[in-house]
């Protein structure tokens, strides 16, 4: 019983070997096939508010938290010798918020711009 376990564990295995260059994915001409010399923008928007509830050790009382986020990025594709390519550019902007009975704060503003 055991041989059969691992023999077929070794054709598993075996299997996924010999597959292994047909879903390999992960760069963006994988999945933007976008034409050459054009501008993409995206704007991205998420919220998310959080209430932790108290559990009888806190010495406050239950936090309430808020985070808006959102982003822009502008993406310029290029030919670079004969394949498809681009530059991007991501600016976040974030805003936080958290207040319990104890206290309140609150921070916003650009984040990490980042190049890619």
């Amino acid at each position: 019983m055991a041989r059969r376990s691992l023999d077929a564990l070794g054709c598993g295995l075996a299997a996924l070997m010999a597959c292994s260059g047909v879903a390999s994915a992960g760069s963006a001409r994988d999945y933007l096939n976008a034409p050459i010399d054009t501008w993409l923008t995206f704007y991205n928007f998420g919220y998310s508010t959080l209430v932790t509830a108290e559990d009888g050790m806190d010495v406050t009382s239950s936090v309430t938290s808020n985070v808006l986020s959102q982003s822009i990025v502008v993406t310029r594709t290029m030919d670079f010798w004969g394949r498809t390519g681009g530059l991007s550019v991501i600016l976040p902007y974030r805003y936080l918020n958290a207040n319990s009975e104890a206290f309140r704060a609150s921070n916003q503003g650009i984040s990490d711009i980042a190049f890619l």
